[in-house]
């Protein structure tokens, strides 16, 4: 077993509301310390009570001594180590830790999953090498643009050549998260349209993520559309948590995973899943397990989307060697006996929570708001709510928010999944958004909870994997 880590430096902690995430560390180590770029550090983004270690925004090789000397002071002993809470701060803290402490990852595995074009190659060469494996080969081609303002100079970098991929396919950059600048294409008119906007989209990104020492490069990835089963739910889409000690994989658990159609943000994740075929569940750990090793993970919290497709092989969507984001480690807290952070710094607690099943969604406004001002909601024990305080900037609302936006969260814990999804349908018919509409003018609006397409041919489980 993983010895107990007293001291630990979260990497990008105090970016994307992590504080649930936070708390949960805190609980087990005498020490938590939030490192923080010098150009990021302002009132919007770090909360006053949590202890900071500044840093430049160059994330050089001086940067990584500065966190190490702060380490050997903090934890003379080795009880030591880093977090990483976003893709972009991942091969620094994975370069901290192989400095002392308890080690992570290789550097190599952290940028292999920061640019989704490395991911995909090291995938695709363990489908070809061992097809019992069932691993669904994704054809993809990673393209370099001259310029982000010209989508038609371009040259391919890895996978195939585009014009041999099949439509549908999906536009995505190849080194930005969070769903950022994704669209489906059915049409070489849709591609183009696509190709552009991300471009366009990445430029908008770019200026922020260097001053935050994040290099956005010009690069997209253009893949074929994985066909999901048509049995489960909704995208055939999942995300498996796993966790690793020592260089050992287990399956954590899997959430469904639901998003939207045409940005594929997300919508809600199930956990445990009410829809993921148990017969998989070894393919998807051994599959995984592998691919864990080839990346010398030793120890981490690793997040894997995944689909099944209609002829019941498994297919990469993304990988991340951090926690989930979106509020799913918040669900694995409440309803599994296994709290995974603890377990993965030396603490282990058996719980026995009375929570069978905990649901996660993020309502949507039923009429667009262009500034929200205030959000009435109802007291109600058995719904979590948060609400993201980057809802109430202007400056983060470019246009109405009917999309499917994270910005409120209502999670509920229930004994089966219908309980859940009654009380936070009860729950959100009181909600009530204040903001101004596309004129300025005063505007009331409900919300609603996104729709939830559990598939077609298969019932959901009361009783999930």
């Amino acid at each position: 077993m993983t010895r107990p880590i007293r001291v630990l430096y979260a990497f990008g902690g105090h970016r994307w509301q992590h504080h649930h995430m936070l708390h949960q560390i805190r609980s087990v180590v005498d020490k938590l310390f939030l490192v923080i770029e010098d150009a990021h550090l302002d009132s919007t983004t770090v909360d006053p009570e949590w202890p900071t270690l500044m840093i430049t925004s160059d994330w050089c090789q001086r940067d990584a001594l500065t966190v190490r000397q702060h380490a050997e002071r903090s934890a003379p002993d080795g009880s030591w180590s880093t977090l990483a809470f976003d893709d972009f701060s991942a091969p620094l803290a994975a370069h901290v830790s192989s400095m002392g402490g308890m080690p992570t990852y290789s550097v190599h595995a952290a940028f292999a999953t920061l640019y989704k074009h490395q991911l995909r190659l090291i995938w695709n060469h363990l489908a070809r090498r061992d097809p019992a494996r069932r691993m669904q080969i994704v054809r993809f081609s990673c393209l370099k643009f001259r310029t982000f303002g010209d989508a038609s100079s371009f040259r391919v970098i890895a996978g195939t050549d585009p014009a041999l991929l099949r439509f549908p396919v999906i536009v995505k950059p190849d080194c930005l998260d969070g769903s950022s600048a994704v669209m489906r294409a059915t049409t070489g008119t849709e591609l183009n349209g696509a190709l552009s906007y991300a471009l366009t989209k990445m430029r908008s990104i770019r200026p922020i993520a260097r001053a935050l020492g994040f290099r956005v490069p010009p690069h997209l990835i253009l893949e074929e559309e994985l066909l999901p089963s048509p049995a489960l739910c909704g995208h055939g889409e999942y995300s498996a948590q796993l966790l690793s000690c020592e260089g050992r994989h287990r399956v954590l658990g899997i959430t469904d995973k639901f998003r939207s159609g045409a940005h594929f943000g997300e919508l809600g994740h199930v956990f445990p899943s009410v829809t993921f075929p148990p017969a998989l569940l070894s393919t998807v750990e051994n599959t995984l397990c592998m691919v864990l090793d080839i990346l010398e993970v030793l120890n981490a919290i690793t997040t894997w989307d995944i689909i099944v497709t209609a002829d019941g092989a498994i297919g990469l969507v993304e990988g991340q060697l951090r926690p989930s984001g979106n509020h799913v480690m918040e669900l694995y807290d409440r309803v599994s006996p296994i709290n995974p952070f603890h377990t993965l710094l030396g603490v282990p607690r058996q719980r026995n929570p009375n929570n069978v099943l905990g649901i996660v969604l993020f309502p949507l406004p039923v009429t667009p708001v262009f500034r929200v001002e205030r959000i009435d909601v109802p007291t109600d024990a058995r719904v979590h709510l948060s609400v993201d305080s980057r809802v109430y900037h202007a400056r983060f609302w470019k246009g109405p928010i009917a999309g499917p936006q994270g910005y409120v969260r209502a999670l509920c814990v229930a004994d089966s999944f219908s309980k859940a999804m009654h009380i936070l349908a009860t729950w959100v018919n009181g909600v009530l958004i204040h903001g101004r509409d596309a004129s300025g003018s005063a505007v009331a609006t409900e919300m609603r909870l996104p729709e939830l397409v559990l598939g077609g041919s298969v019932p959901v489980s009361e009783k999930p994997t």
